[in-house]
């Protein structure tokens, strides 16, 4: 309304409100009406935002009798996004094969294996991946725009100057089509073919007028619908997540699930919501050697007991009921060792690797069908910390959230820089911190990837280049028992504490 306001309290541990802000300032240059920000304090994570009404398109849509008219203003705001912002694209994440990919994964993670419980031969995985494949290559060759990502009727208010325009702040740069297709090929209405060709030539005529280059017609539709099929595999799987996610979970969630886009559920070790958990314990132990020739290093004993027993007992204390190990070198005495995890009123379950093992990511990759589709929690089989695992959460927009740590005295270079919350590989001003091997994950972190060995660090660098990944320093006790030396060093720090 014209005499009210919205207040928006976004913490900066859970959310980021400078892509917000950075966006509305570029669709307002652009003269897209958007909420106007009349304060900020980013470093509280609050905002004073006008007010834009409260009837969307979907409710005004429903009750028009013609609705060339809303389109008519949508499609015209949509023009104005795209050649109004050409100059601040740089600034934008791109919407990368990356990020194509992540979409059409939800379909097959969410709707054929959470939803429908249907698993793929190989044969059909390999002609799903050509299809995705030949989806991504042809929104590849389009031109480049700004791309709102979620342009449809609800996220479109009836207003004085319509449309208001919400939920922008993921855009990237990307496909032409993408946004267009958000419109007309509303998941949440539904036009005649001949009508929707009607407005893709209102699009084009006033796209032309603006100077955006497009292909010949009959491309242009052909990229059309291809994109088409293209944002539908990533709705179905979001709206299967949505169904799975509401039988499951014990409170009320904020949006969606584990590998779902960036508007996924925010989600605490210590709130229900995250129940499983992973320790990463198939590591040969070269350094530990001979200690480790007959014994697996998560075995070996610290204070009369072994090492994984203290990560157990942790994880058990904030509530994870389940527990995933990997095993390689030795496994089955750790299998042997834990039986089932009743000691510790846990159930545990073990990935088989094989030898060599997988390492970091590809064991996680190997292990995702135990860990099920909602964020879970990891810890190195390595490392011994008093870090108070209830109180890790992972916010809306991220695929990660991880634990740092003061740089030890055998890696004083560090890992990442932590600025505002965000974790980064590429801020040289900040200081750097050391990865303690504690984190979040949500499923959505790993599409894209492939069975087999490799390393977790790229996997959290391209998020980290996407803005996904959060974090924390945490200044308290920290091990990381590479050797026999800090195992020692592990003996007398727990003999010290109380």
């Amino acid at each position: 309304g014209q005499n009210s306001y919205i207040v928006m309290d976004a913490p900066p541990a859970q959310e980021d409100c400078r892509p917000f802000v950075r966006v509305a300032q570029m669709l307002a240059a652009a003269g897209v009406n958007v909420p106007r920000i009349f304060c900020t304090d980013l470093d509280q994570g609050f905002l004073l935002l006008g007010d834009l009404g409260s009837e969307t398109y979907l409710q005004r849509l429903n009750s028009e009798i013609d609705p060339d008219t809303l389109y008519r203003s949508a499609i015209g705001a949509l023009v104005s996004m795209q050649s109004g912002c050409r100059s601040g694209l740089d600034r934008l994440p791109s919407f990368d094969r990356a990020l194509l990919m992540q979409e059409m994964a939800l379909f097959k993670d969410w709707l054929l294996a959470a939803h429908l419980d249907f698993s793929l031969s190989s044969r059909e995985a390999e002609k799903l991946q050509q299809c995705f494949d030949c989806l991504c290559d042809s929104a590849l060759c389009e031109q480049t725009v700004f791309v709102h990502r979620d342009y449809h009727s609800r996220n479109l208010m009836w207003c004085e100057q319509p449309p208001g325009v919400l939920d922008f702040q993921d855009a990237v740069r990307g496909p032409l089509t993408y946004d267009l297709v958000s419109l007309l090929k509303d998941c949440y209405l539904s036009w005649p073919r001949a009508r929707v060709l009607g407005w893709i030539d209102d699009y084009r005529r006033q796209a032309s007028e603006q100077g955006i280059p497009l292909p010949r017609s009959a491309e242009f539709l052909q990229r059309f619908d291809l994109m088409g099929v293209q944002r539908h595999l990533k709705a179905s799987g979001i709206f299967a997540a949505e169904s799975h996610h509401r039988s499951r979970v014990r409170r009320p969630a904020a949006g969606l699930p584990a590998s779902a886009d960036s508007r996924a559920y925010s989600a605490g070790v210590g709130d229900g919501c995250v129940m499983k958990a992973m320790i990463l314990a198939a590591g040969r132990g070269e350094r530990m050697r001979p200690l480790t020739d007959r014994t697996p290093k998560p075995l070996l004993e610290v204070a009369g007991r072994p090492l994984i027993h203290y990560q157990l007992e942790a994880l058990a204390k904030v509530g994870v009921n389940d527990v995933v190990i990997n095993l390689s070198w030795l496994g089955e005495q750790i299998r042997e060792a834990l039986a089932d995890g009743r000691d510790w009123n846990l159930t545990l379950h073990f990935s088989e690797e094989g030898h060599p093992p997988l390492e970091t990511g590809g064991g996680i990759f190997r292990a995702m069908s135990m860990l099920g589709p909602d964020p879970f929690l990891v810890i190195n089989g390595d490392v011994w910390s008093d870090f108070p695992l209830g109180s890790l959460s992972l916010a809306d927009r991220d695929l990660a959230h991880l634990v740092l740590v003061d740089n030890p005295a055998h890696h004083p270079q560090g890992d990442f820089t932590l600025a505002d919350g965000r974790v980064s590989d590429d801020d040289q001003a900040a200081p750097r911190l050391t990865f303690s091997g504690i984190g979040m994950y949500r499923p959505g972190l790993f599409a894209g990837c492939a069975d087999g060995a490799f390393s977790l660090i790229p996997v959290l660098k391209a998020a980290m280049a996407r803005g996904r990944v959060s974090g924390l320093h945490y200044s308290g006790n920290w091990l990381d028992v590479g050797t026999r030396e800090r195992l020692t060093a592990l003996e007398r720090l727990i003999a010290q504490t109380p």
